[in-house]
């Protein structure tokens, strides 16, 4: 299986608080957020045979104790990160999972098979507000109507994505986040935000 693959980190202590981990970066993202910090990642095509990744967790899992996968968006390439997530369970290595959470049903997939430790979720914004999670989202280029359209589509995914979190909090370890982009989320947005979650 092929993999549209960007990248890697040897070893983090970011992506997992309190971890040493390798980390995995998939290119591609439904989204087009203003201030993402991985844009370089999210367009062109870099295609790697699974078997390259599976031999380079292999090594890994010598020096380090799990792996995540990051992005761009890891869920727009299922097969593939379902194939890897179960070739790190097989060394013994935890598995994390940095989303937007904009395909529920891949993490409640994973999660059913058993293959997260760990996940992370951008919460991009107030869920009462679909123009705003569309400007978000999406950046400038559309009307606010269309923008309202897209920020409802993307809450929807959210909040199913948390309803699936809510249900496995016993067995996974979650971290919801958001990015602080101060011409779009004021501080009563963030306290909001928090106030939502449930």
């Amino acid at each position: 299986m092929e993999v549209n693959y960007a990248g890697r980190v040897d070893m983090s202590t970011l992506d997992w608080l309190g971890r040493a981990v390798c980390t995995i970066y998939f290119r591609g993202c439904q989204l087009n957020c203003p201030f993402c910090h991985n844009y370089t990642i999210i367009d062109g095509t870099t295609m790697v045979d699974s078997s390259e990744l599976a031999d380079y967790l292999s090594d890994a899992s010598l020096f380090v104790s799990g792996v995540v996968f990051c992005g761009g968006e890891p869920t727009l390439q299922k097969d593939a990160l379902i194939e890897l997530a179960g070739v790190a369970k097989s060394l013994s290595m935890d598995v994390g999972l940095n989303t937007n959470g904009m395909r529920p049903d891949v993490l409640k997939t994973l999660i059913d098979m058993e293959l997260l430790d760990f996940f992370s979720v951008d919460l991009k914004g107030p869920l009462d507000d679909p123009l705003l999670y569309g400007r978000i989202c999406y950046g400038d280029g559309f009307s606010d109507e269309e923008l309202k359209q897209r920020g409802e589509g993307c809450i929807r995914n959210i909040r199913k994505s948390l309803k699936i979190i809510e249900g496995c909090c016993d067995r996974v370890e979650v971290e919801l986040r958001t990015t602080v982009f101060p011409s779009l989320l004021t501080p009563e947005h963030i306290k909001h935000m928090a106030e939502e979650v449930p």
